[in-house]
This record gives C-alpha cells, sequence and structure tokens, in this order.
C-alpha cells in the first residue's frame, strides 16, 4: 500500500498569514532527567500550515470542527490538475468541467513548493478558485474541497473589500468543507486514483484545526 503524507510539519517558530495566527511554540513541560518522561506544551493556530475549516471560521451560528461529518473526510477524490495554471489567475468552472468531480476533490497546483522556500509568494501569488467555479462545484455535489493553496479565495491584496472571502462565505455557508496547505503534492500522480483521508482534532467549539492528510493509491 502506498501512502502519500500531505501535510506540513508542525515547527515552532512557523507563522500563519496574518497577526491573527500565532507563531507556533513548544515547551517542554516534563524531562526524562527530571521525572522519568517528556512531556510538552503545544501553541498552535487553528489555521496554521495544513488545516481543516469549519463553518465557524465565518459563520458563529454554524457547525464547528468537532462537528465536522468525518464521512466527508474520508473516501475517493478527484485530482484535478491545475499545474498549468499561471500565478494570481482563476481556476475556473471550465477547468472543474474537465474532470468528473467526486464529493471530494483535491485541487493541484504545485503551490506546496513555495511554502518554505518563498512565503511572500506562496501567501500572496497563488491560483485561486472563482466564484463561478464554487459556484460549480456546489452544482456538482462536491462535499470536501483540499488545496495545495492557502486559501481557495483570492490573495488579499487582489480582492475588492466587497469580494473579500466571497469563496468562504459561499462554501461554508452550504457546508463545504475546506483542507488548506497540503504539503509534497509533487509527489501525486494525477493519472491514478486514490482514497483520501484528513483527520482535524477534536477541538470543542473551534474554526478550524490542523489536520493530517493522506492519499492512499488505490491498487489495480
Amino acid at each position: 500500500m502506498k501512502v502519500l503524507d500531505l501535510t506540513f510539519t508542525y515547527k515552532a517558530g512557523m507563522t500563519g498569514m496574518s497577526k491573527w495566527h500565532p507563531v507556533v511554540t513548544f515547551e517542554k513541560y516534563a524531562t526524562i532527567p527530571e521525572v522519568g518522561m517528556n512531556t510538552s506544551s503545544l501553541l498552535l493556530g487553528s489555521h496554521i500550515a495544513t488545516h481543516m475549516d469549519a463553518a465557524k471560521h465565518f459563520y458563529d451560528d454554524m457547525y464547528t470542527i468537532d462537528q465536522t461529518p468525518i464521512e466527508k473526510c474520508i473516501g475517493d477524490v478527484t485530482i484535478v490538475d491545475l499545474r498549468d495554471k499561471p500565478e494570481r489567475s482563476e481556476i475556473t468552472a471550465a477547468d472543474l468541467a474537465k474532470y468528473e468531480l467526486k464529493e471530494r476533490i483535491l485541487l493541484l497546483t504545485g503551490w506546496s513548493r513555495y511554502f518554505r522556500t518563498d512565503t511572500q509568494r506562496y501567501n500572496t501569488q497563488y491560483p485561486y478558485l472563482s466564484l463561478e467555479g464554487a459556484q460549480y462545484c456546489l452544482d456538482h455535489g462536491v462535499k470536501l474541497i483540499a488545496m495545495d493553496i492557502p486559501s481557495p479565495d483570492q490573495p488579499a491584496s487582489m480582492a475588492p473589500p466587497e469580494r473579500k472571502f466571497e469563496i468562504h462565505h459561499l462554501m461554508l455557508k452550504n457546508e463545504v468543507i475546506f483542507v488548506e496547505a497540503l504539503a509534497h503534492t509533487d509527489l501525486i500522480d494525477p493519472e491514478k486514483e486514490y482514497d483520501f483521508i484528513a483527520l482535524p482534532l477534536k477541538l470543542e467549539g473551534l474554526d478550524a484545526s490542523p489536520c493530517r492528510v493522506v492519499l492512499i493509491e488505490k491498487e489495480n
């Protein structure tokens, strides 16, 4: 069985896209020389590195990450190969119409390569999901969208005030799950079929969670 781990390693000092995402901090609480075991405390922002959004991210009265329907997070996935998309370009309905979309789709842009090598480019130049593309997903029964970009919405520096986070608002309102900032997507072969698994921490009342994401290559 071939398993691809699409999760970034969480490291002390890691930061998010803005000041609203705290710096990752690890602290030793106990050590083997002191008490015979190691324990640690973790400070992780809910939207740091590879993570899953709940509707609570933008809607106070909707489901939280611990209420995420786990059955949506496991199963068949459509790999949508977008590696030829220019930076800061829209992922359109026409791009998606080339594929038979399953309930889970993975937008493969190749953008994960910039996560550590060029943070500025990673956060501000990525291709993004258009409004018509998002509506196409809704119309075709998509329940989860995974991606190797930091957000489905256009970079904040490009978006006029009336359009900021419009994809998040539309999709989360319709209970579509986002899994953002996938790692190592260069390992994916778009010609192969995979099972998808994304498991968030069961954090009561929160808007998102770091999660472990894997693809399992299907055997013929």
